[in-house]
């Protein structure tokens, strides 16, 4: 009570203002091409390069005609043999009298060939699997197919020379028609041997590639 004898009034306490709502944190921006995972997951944004494919492709084609090829030259002179039975004119005959002393090569070689395509298609396996076996098995295909070729190309235009000058092929062939004839061997030779192995050599030895591949498991 007051001096008056009256009682004061209550004043109801006054609440202190409350702070504004926070608005929910935004979203960082999705990249285009990239999958947004939850961030507690590590490695949320991942990209494949799509490069693998078509160097996986080309390894099979490439791999499956040399072990053709090897097959078929195994089975070449099986072929010749039934041929000369029913060759009247005496060339096939000619022909495989004139191979006779490169056979053991030529059985040598188109295993080596068949070698080789099983290999490529294995690296070509690997390359679209992403495995790091791939980064070894490059060099070793390529460095030994490249060292093959060119020894093959040597012996190869050294038969085709022996076949043309023997009448292997019905007539002989001499002068600049041979010359014609050996020239595309090697040109096709040089091509079918070293295309294939030099690029995969170049492509993997680019830096790019090389931190990408020395991630793979």
């Amino acid at each position: 009570m007051n001096e008056q004898g009256q009682t004061p009034e209550m004043t109801p306490a006054t609440a202190p203002p409350m702070a504004p709502p926070m608005a929910p944190p935004m979203a960082p921006p999705t990249a285009r091409g990239f999958e947004t995972l939850p961030p507690t997951i590590p490695g949320a944004l991942v990209h494949q390069s799509s490069w693998p494919t078509p160097v996986a492709i080309a390894c099979f084609i490439v791999g499956a005609l040399n072990a053709f090829f090897g097959v078929l030259g195994l089975l070449s002179p099986l072929f010749t043999d039934m041929f000369a039975k029913f060759d009247k004119s005496g060339a096939a005959a000619t022909s495989m009298k004139a191979m006779e002393e490169w056979l053991p090569w030529q059985i040598a070689s188109s295993l080596i060939s068949s070698v080789f395509g099983i290999m490529l298609i294995v690296l070509g396996y690997y390359i679209v699997s992403r495995k790091a076996r791939a980064r070894k098995l490059v060099p070793v295909y390529s460095i030994g197919h490249l060292i093959y070729g060119f020894i093959a190309m040597g012996i190869g235009v050294l038969m085709q020379k022996v076949t043309l000058e023997s009448g292997g092929a019905g007539t002989p062939i001499g002068g600049l028609l041979a010359k014609v004839i050996i020239g595309g061997t090697v040109l096709f030779s040089v091509l079918w041997y070293s295309v294939l192995p030099v690029f995969l050599l170049v492509w993997f030895s680019r830096s790019n590639i090389k931190t990408e591949v020395a991630m793979w498991r």
